[in-house]
């Protein structure tokens, strides 16, 4: 039954975003940080399309030198709780999309803090994920090959600008390597 498929598809769709929305509800009334928590979910949410600037510029004001570091850690300490606790390929594609902005954008300090919390756990360690948002597994693929329907990511990754060359760097160094798990 191939409506069947569509319709259980639909139906997971619609739940995460229920999940983004009631997210959403429950840190406006709870959080010290109102305003980070709603740019992370909402930056994050399980929509399959590019997160609004608007809510990607909130999150790297956070994450800048002027900020206190307990802020800075605070909103490390959510984007890899928004990672490690996901089954949906957008949200995890999206965070980990978050993450490289910042590393790019942001200045030193914030690679610093987060080498700092990497050392006490596996912030970017998706050997676990499975996905869910779809009966087939199709996600799993589109997360492996970069999610189906993102033409632009990679010039969003870029923060609006092209690769140098054109082409996209192979691999990572310094401060950034330890992150990801070192040069391979």
């Amino acid at each position: 039954m191939a409506g069947s498929g569509a319709s259980q598809h639909n139906l997971r769709k619609a739940i995460g975003v229920l999940k983004d929305t009631t997210t959403v509800g429950f840190v406006k009334v709870n959080s010290d940080y109102k305003e980070l928590d709603v740019a992370i979910v909402k930056a994050t949410n399980h929509v399959e399309q590019l997160p609004k600037e608007k809510h990607i510029r909130t999150i790297l004001e956070s994450v800048s030198a002027s900020r206190p570091r307990a802020d800075v850690a605070y909103c490390i300490n959510s984007l890899a709780k928004r990672l490690a606790k996901t089954h949906n390929w957008a949200v995890a594609l999206k965070t980990l999309m978050v993450i490289h902005r910042a590393l790019r954008e942001v200045d030193a300090s914030f690679r610093g803090e987060l080498v700092k919390y990497s050392r006490s756990g596996h912030i970017l360690n998706l050997s676990h994920f499975k996905d869910d948002s779809s009966p087939d597994g199709e996600g799993s693929r589109q997360l492996e090959e970069g999610g189906k329907g993102w033409p632009r990511c990679g010039k969003w990754l870029a923060g609006g600008r092209q690769w140098p060359g054109g082409r996209r760097p192979e691999r990572a160094g310094g401060e950034a390597a330890e992150v990801l798990g070192g040069n391979r």
